[in-house]
C-alpha cells in the first residue's frame, strides 16, 4: 500500500507543476480532494472487481470442480489486469485497483 499510495501523491502532486503555481490553503486542498478522489476511485474499481470475480467463480462452481483449473487460473489472472486498464483508462490508479482487486478475490473467490 506504500507504494500506491506514493504513486497516487507522486501523481497529485505533478497534477499541480506549473510554472504560475500558487501554493494555498486552497490548493492543498485541491491536491487532498485528487488524491482521495484517485484513491476512492481505484479502490471502487478494484473491489467491484473482485467481488465480480467471487460471483463469476461461485456462479461456475470453480471451487468444487477441479478439472476447471485452467479456467480458473485464467480468471485470477484476467481480474486483476481488466481492473488495472480500467483504472488507468480512467486516469486512476492501475496498482490501487490491482491490490483491492487481490483483497476481494482472496476473501471472496474461494
Amino acid at each position: 500500500l506504500n507504494d500506491a499510495v506514493a504513486i497516487i501523491l507522486a501523481r497529485t502532486i505533478l497534477s499541480f507543476n506549473t510554472p504560475d503555481a500558487d501554493i494555498s490553503l486552497l490548493t492543498c486542498l485541491q491536491a487532498a480532494t485528487v488524491f482521495c478522489s484517485i484513491f476512492l476511485g481505484s479502490m471502487l474499481i478494484g473491489s467491484l472487481g473482485g467481488t465480480l470475480s467471487a460471483l463469476l467463480f461461485k456462479g461456475l462452481g470453480l471451487a468444487r470442480v477441479d478439472d476447471k483449473v485452467p479456467l480458473e487460473a485464467a480468471l485470477c489472472f484476467a481480474f486483476p489486469w481488466s481492473c488495472y486498464y480500467a483504472a488507468e483508462a480512467l486516469e486512476l490508479s492501475g496498482i490501487v485497483a490491482i491490490l483491492f482487486c487481490g483483497i476481494a478475490m482472496a476473501t471472496y473467490a474461494q
